[in-house]
Order: C-alpha cells, then sequence, then structure tokens
C-alpha cells in the first residue's frame, strides 16, 4: 500500500512540474491577444492565414526591436557575429517553412508555411530577447 502511494505522490509530482514548465513555454512564447481573437472567429482557412500574417508582422517587429535592443548592448566584434547569424537564421527560416509549401499542397500548405513563419520569429524574437 505505501509503495502504491508513493508511486502515485511521485507522479503527481512530475506532471505538477511538467505542467508548471509548459505554462512557462507558453508565457514565454505568446501571441497577441487580437490574434487570440481573430483565430476564434475565423472560419476559413483564408480567415486564419489572414490572422497569422498579421500577428506575423506584430511578431516581425518584436523581432526587431529585439535585434536593435541586442545589437547596442554588444562590442563591434559580438554585433558582426550576431548580423552574421541573424542572416543565416533568415535563410534557415526561409527554407524550413518554405518546405511546408508547393504548388500541389493547397491552401493546407499555405497555412502551415505561414504558422511555421509565425512560430519561428516568434522562437528567434524571444532567442534575442534573451542575448540582452
Amino acid at each position: 500500500m505505501q509503495k502504491n502511494l508513493f508511486n502515485l505522490l511521485f507522479v503527481v509530482s512530475v506532471l505538477s512540474a511538467s505542467l508548471s514548465n509548459a505554462e512557462t513555454f507558453v508565457d514565454k512564447y505568446s501571441t497577441s491577444k487580437k490574434f487570440d481573437l481573430c483565430t476564434k472567429k475565423s472560419f476559413t482557412t483564408y480567415d486564419y492565414i489572414k490572422c497569422i500574417n498579421n500577428e506575423l508582422k506584430i511578431q516581425d517587429k518584436l523581432l526587431n526591436d529585439n535585434y536593435r535592443k541586442t545589437m547596442k548592448s554588444l562590442q563591434k566584434e559580438k554585433q558582426n557575429k550576431l548580423k552574421k547569424m541573424q542572416r543565416t537564421w533568415i535563410k534557415y527560416r526561409d527554407q524550413k517553412c518554405s518546405f511546408s509549401y508547393d504548388k500541389y499542397s493547397g491552401s493546407g500548405g499555405l497555412e502551415d508555411d505561414a504558422t511555421c513563419m509565425l512560430k519561428e520569429t516568434i522562437k528567434r524574437a524571444v532567442e534575442l530577447k534573451e542575448l540582452y
């Protein structure tokens, strides 16, 4: 009986730790409230992609703001490295996300491509913020 109780307590503690980590991840990589409202109101793939593209503009601005702040906080040599790293990241993001879409994939591929761009942009904005 004690062994079962111990196992149960162990599982509960692991699950609660996982949930708190998941909440931190969601908070860290969050989208705007405007995006959340937009996606709840969208009924077509076209509407959903429009929501994603609008949010991408917001997140891209955040990414660029974080990039500028990070550049200001670095010495010249590190600035050059960051600039090269950022250009490489842009190529990576574009290649990764374009993989989701080709001329035969239809609107689902467009949605995958747009979602990928948004996710990668949000992740990169957070990475840049953590550098300054």
